[in-house]
């Protein structure tokens, strides 16, 4: 029975670690590809950087008037490269993880390993130490056996000495059964608290993931919040600034009128030849119109380009916000359902102990009820010899008669009183026969309990009423090992 329980065990342990080579297994494929997509990033990063140069190079020969685009151009390309460096180094540390995780469970399942390797171990002691019980037990059967078949003339004395060997390895065989049952339940108990234990420290990480996401989800809202502030004080900026370009729009309306008035006095002047001090004052004019006009046009490209970009930067925090989000509704929903596995399990150890404790309540039990059968037995062992002692006095009592010639009445009532004396020495020994059988029966009954109580946390409602009627068979042949002895001091008595 016990190896049948530990190789049970080995089977399990043995499944758990073909899921841990296939959780491990799974965890190098994620790693496979974090690396093979930290990979087509910086490629990605490699070819925008490539761009960025060419468009450089570009930007050197093309003509003066794109160069407003060609530095909006870079400092997209320059914000984008900051972009996906931030997303490599994400990779990377989720690389770090995953490798750790790795590790992490590599080390598990080694230790997972070493179990089995002590459990194979304590297994073959424990086969061998049965072995050599069985052998022990063998031995002192024949030895028993030829015993009996020696000293079938000898003295009542050897054979009840003999017996009380056979009762004290009978009850050595049973205590040895108890230890071994004591010494299985606590190994799958300390199991059962490292796998415990395990799953706690994957709780803690989860928690821990989960408040990291948490500090992200926070952060990227706080970060919406100042890109929502910033576009607001942008469309205050441009509102203005369009106001504002009214303005110039109206101070470039007049430049260009009075430079078409200045060259038409130029031309007047020309050709009168006169007045050049108010020519050069108005070319200086114009020239300053002209420099007022490139300097809006240069301020309104760049507010433009400003705009367009916190724009992007505003729509890529939103959809971060989602994903953060949809990040952590998917989060909260594995939270729960891991809290409610986590729930289901202590409520199953908490039945499991308390089915244990109700074994080993029952198997105390059952080594004390034991005891009291064996005094029984040697409480009919000394009435055996009782009988006997009365046998050998109405033999020798009808001797004498014999002897001495008694009258033929008396002589038929020592007769039937010496057969009535028979029929209670074989009604005895049968009995004896009996409560042998019936105590040799009890040690395998108790093995049966203890193994019905240590399967009872992987059974449901049917192996608790097993245990139940296994109790109340045991209890039935316990009234009936405790009747018989009365039934037969009744039938002596009469």
């Amino acid at each position: 029975m016990v190896k049948n329980r530990l190789e049970d065990r080995v089977a399990e342990l043995e499944q758990m670690l073909a899921v841990e080579h296939g959780n491990a297994q799974s965890m190098n494929e994620a790693l496979e590809r974090e690396v093979e997509l930290r990979l087509q990033v910086e490629k990605q990063v490699l070819v925008l950087q490539q761009r960025f140069h060419d468009s450089k190079e570009d930007s050197r020969i093309s003509s003066s008037c794109s160069s407003h685009s060609r530095v909006d151009q870079s400092l997209y390309l320059d914000a984008k490269t900051v972009e996906l460096q931030k997303e490599v180094a994400s990779l990377k540390e989720s690389d770090s993880l995953q490798r750790l995780r790795a590790q992490k469970a590599v080390q598990r399942l080694k230790d997972v390993e070493n179990e089995l390797k002590d459990l194979a171990a304590r297994n073959n002691n424990l086969k061998a130490e049965n072995g050599e019980l069985r052998q022990t037990i063998a031995k002192l059967r024949k030895e028993l056996q030829g015993a009996r078949e020696a000293v079938d003339g000898s003295t009542d004395s050897e054979l009840s000495s003999l017996q009380r060997v056979k009762r004290s390895l009978d009850l050595k065989c049973v205590a040895q059964a108890i230890v071994l049952f004591i010494y299985v339940t606590l190994i799958t108990l300390c199991i059962i608290k490292k796998l415990s234990c395990f799953k706690e420290e994957e709780l803690s990480e989860f928690m821990d993931k989960l408040a990291d996401l948490q500090d992200t989800n926070s952060s990227l809202v706080r970060q919406n919040r100042m890109l929502e502030g910033r576009s607001r004080d942008i469309d205050h900026y441009n509102a203005s600034f369009e106001a504002s370009s009214g303005h110039y729009k109206r101070d470039l309306r007049k430049a260009l009128a009075l430079l078409r008035d200045t060259q038409r006095v130029l031309l007047r002047e020309r050709e009168n030849s006169s007045n050049q001090s108010i020519i050069s004052q108005l070319q200086e004019q114009l020239m300053d119109a002209e420099a007022a006009k490139l300097s809006a046009l240069r301020g309104r490209h760049s507010l433009e380009s400003e705009l367009a970009e916190i724009k992007a930067q505003l729509e890529a925090a939103l959809t971060a916000k989602n994903a953060a989000e949809d990040k952590a509704l998917v989060l909260f929903k594995e939270k729960s359902s891991a809290l409610a596995l986590v729930e289901e399990q202590d409520e199953q150890m908490q039945n499991l102990l308390k089915k244990y404790k109700g074994a080993v309540q029952q198997s105390a039990v059952d080594s004390i009820k034991i005891a009291d059968q064996f005094e029984q037995m040697s409480d009919m062992e000394k009435e055996k010899e009782k009988l006997r002692e009365q046998l050998n006095d109405v033999s020798s009592a009808l001797e004498y008669h014999q002897q001495h010639s008694v009258e033929k009445h008396k002589l038929q009532l020592a007769e039937q009183r010496i057969r009535d004396l028979e029929a209670k020495v074989e009604l005895e020994a049968s009995q004896k026969l009996r409560f042998e059988v019936m105590i040799s029966e009890v040690p395998v009954q108790c093995e049966q309990l203890h193994r019905k109580a240590f399967s009872l946390g992987r059974l449901d409602s049917n192996g608790a009423r097993e245990v139940r009627n296994g109790k109340a068979g045991t209890d039935n042949r316990a009234e009936v090992f405790w009747e018989t002895p009365r039934r037969a001091a009744e039938g002596a008595d009469g």
